[in-house]
């Protein structure tokens, strides 16, 4: 069996989840990759097919992904994302020898890539042979507008957790307790834009130290340098820069999350399945959530987490010395946040996709 992932790999935890499913695959199949990139890993199982294009709008792209066909020759063409998945259906219609087309949807828009193409065209991807959701909520939202191939599977991404010694945890902690000041640490991990509710975050850090504890937040991740600039005077108006700690993008949020005492997500975005909740309940540590759909239907309240009825920095606030208040409640929120993770292993969801392949394989 040989697949042909083909993406538009830009930056994120989709991207990510595509590299780690490639190399994942490569155990049962002979894998190629293909996607935009400017630094393409190394690994000895995948072949990762550098393009000549810049953008995947481009005809010099679709030129890439005709001569991966040439030279590679798959079974299945596994595209990640919407705009791949209609490169790879109208690659198909040209060629006399047909693969087997899945699409992978790592978002919860219908909106494509640069805005070039109508939602109409979204009934066009029903042509898929199977369609690969990260989430029930994530499908439902597509079938309302009008996505709805005749086979489709729900497998989260494969997430590896990687290890770090205790020293390497301890020295992180130590500096960023010494950075920030504080007793306890509070740390947020992803892309830094306004639809994730840094703001929140900021004044959530606020109100907490206000009531008396002190408490630290790590900010871990990188974005537009001019919201980056407002996030940090914000901090300043409220006066709580000394307590906010910017460290940047980084590869290793594993390590943050381990050095932390617990995650905070008050993001209001449409999330499919964010890697930041499966890299805190990897290392064991419980987050406080908002009650977006996309989120609160991955975690369960006062199981794993504590999820936020109402988007505001006070409640947020209110639930995090909840934690810090109740250290039989903060065990028992990690031990279920490492009872939920197994749903999220990777090995499962390796077992999964193989499934999956093959019974394309067989048809």
């Amino acid at each position: 069996m040989k697949i042909l992932y083909f993406a538009e790999y830009n930056f994120g935890g989709g991207p990510k989840a595509n590299v780690n499913l490639a190399v994942s695959s490569s155990k049962y199949a002979e894998v190629a990759f293909l996607g935009i990139d400017h630094n393409y890993p190394i690994h000895k199982t995948v072949s990762f097919l550098k393009p000549k294009a810049r953008k995947s709008i481009s005809l010099r792209y679709f030129i890439d992904f005709w001569n991966a066909l040439n030279q590679f020759n798959p079974d299945i063409v596994h595209a990640t994302g919407m705009y791949t998945g209609l490169l790879a259906l109208f690659g198909r219609s040209l060629r006399r020898r047909k693969y087997k087309v899945v699409m992978t949807l790592h978002h919860t828009s219908v909106r494509f890539r640069y805005n070039f193409l109508a939602k109409k065209m979204v009934h066009f991807l029903n042509k898929v042979d199977m369609i690969h959701y990260l989430t029930d909520y994530q499908r439902r939202i597509y079938m309302n507008s009008g996505l709805n191939p005749p086979m489709y599977r729900i497998i989260p991404n494969i997430s590896y957790s990687q290890t770090y010694s205790q020293e390497e945890k301890e020295a992180l902690r130590a500096d960023l307790l010494a950075a920030s000041s504080a007793k306890w640490l509070v740390v947020y991990i992803g892309r830094l834009a306004e639809d994730k509710q840094l703001n929140v975050f900021i004044d959530t850090i606020r109100i907490i130290n206000h009531k008396g504890f002190n408490v630290g937040g790590i900010i871990v991740g990188s974005g537009e340098q001019s919201y980056e600039y407002r996030l940090k005077s914000l901090a300043a108006e409220l006066n709580i820069a000394s307590k906010i700690v910017f460290t940047g993008f980084s590869d290793r949020p594993e390590l943050y999350i381990m050095a932390c005492d617990f995650c905070l997500f008050p993001t209001q975005h449409a999330e499919a399945l964010p890697l930041f909740i499966l890299e805190s309940f990897s290392q064991n540590k419980t987050m406080v959530v908002s009650n977006h759909p996309s989120i609160s239907n991955l975690v369960c309240d006062h199981s794993d987490s504590l999820i936020a009825e109402i988007h505001t920095a006070e409640l947020y606030a209110s639930k995090c010395i909840e934690i810090l208040e109740n250290h039989q409640l903060w065990k028992e929120l990690e031990t279920g946040a490492k009872h939920t993770y197994q749903y999220y292993a990777p090995e499962k969801a390796i077992q999964e996709f193989n499934n999956m392949y093959l019974e394309l394989a067989r048809e």
